[in-house]
């Protein structure tokens, strides 16, 4: 048998690559510059595009991941249904009844429901006028399943309050400058309507990937007393206005819920004059918080929506560049 005296040769340290590569590069530089400059600068651009991309994508996906019950947090949205059985209007938004009537029915099901509904109001600070748009009614359990820290003010009752009013940390700055704006009065015009809001909380502002912005939160009392008392309320299932939350219990699963509404809808809303269950020409579906932002594009949204198939699209570009 013969032995090679031969062994096989050490790879390069990574420090000799580098020097190699670096030497090439200011041959082929010298040799051709401008093609050299052209590839570098293509090669940068694709960097830069796919890591954007990249950023955009995660985003993207992180809408309202940050509310520590996001999993367990639904959407509450309406269709209604043609003769035909095809739909001929899907809401984002629901009747007044529908949030108490649902946590009644479904008690050990539903941990806590709750309404906000956005308006636009003149407010008025002694010399202070300005138009708001990103302001909301909501029940005051809003903080129990949104985790929206408040800086100032207790998130249990900070809207139990009638006249309460949640406001975000910019426009306490706005308003207030560097004055503690905790007790002091807002007058609010709505319409022709003119109420008298006191700041009760203080909250951080609302992260930009979020399903929706606000800067203003107010008790629900002013909405009960346009609609003529909480027994006229209760009784409208007309006004589809309200965005509707749904917190569920832990391991509970939504499909059980969704299984039961059309029996919901037919406890509640009473037949037509043909004596057709209202759970034919109407239902409800829950939507998962973290789908709202990139899977639902009903006719009413609290805010435009995005798409998944942008983020298909553009993952795809980024994997190809």
């Amino acid at each position: 048998m013969v032995l090679s005296n031969s062994y096989p040769t050490k790879p390069p340290k990574a420090k000799n690559m580098i020097k190699h590569y670096f030497k090439l590069f200011l041959r082929t530089f010298r040799k051709k510059p401008t093609y050299t400059l052209i590839n570098i600068f293509g090669l940068a651009v694709g960097m830069a595009s796919s890591i954007l991309i990249f950023l955009f994508v995660q985003h993207e996906f992180s809408y309202d991941t940050y509310h520590e019950k996001s999993d367990r947090i639904f959407r509450v949205s309406r269709a209604w249904y043609n003769q035909d059985g095809a739909v001929s209007l899907h809401l984002g938004h629901a009747a007044p009844p529908f949030a108490p009537l649902l946590k009644s029915d479904f008690e050990e099901q539903i941990e806590e429901a709750v309404r906000v509904m956005n308006t636009t109001v003149i407010m008025r600070d002694e010399d202070k006028v300005f138009k708001e748009e990103r302001f909301f009614f909501a029940d005051p359990e809003l903080f129990e399943i949104f985790t929206w820290k408040l800086l100032k003010g207790s998130p249990a009752d900070a809207l139990s309050f009638p006249d309460g009013l949640v406001i975000s940390a910019s426009m306490a700055k706005k308003y207030f400058g560097d004055k503690d704006p905790m007790g002091r009065a807002l007058e609010l015009r709505i319409g022709s309507e003119i109420y008298n809001g006191q700041v009760r909380g203080v909250m951080e502002d609302i992260p930009d990937n979020s399903h929706f912005q606000a800067d203003f939160f107010a008790s629900m009392e002013p909405v009960v007393d346009f609609y003529g008392g909480y027994e006229a309320m209760m009784a409208n299932f007309g006004s589809n206005n309200f965005a509707t939350y749904l917190l569920l219990e832990e391991g509970v699963d939504p499909d059980e819920i969704g299984g039961q509404l059309p029996d919901f809808i037919d406890r509640h809303i009473a037949a037509s004059g043909q004596g057709i269950p209202a759970s034919k020409g109407t239902q409800l579906f829950l939507w998962p918080l973290t789908d709202i932002h990139l899977y639902s594009n009903l006719d009413s949204e609290l805010e435009p929506n995005s798409n998944i198939e942008y983020v298909y699209i553009y993952g795809a570009i980024a994997f190809f560049f």
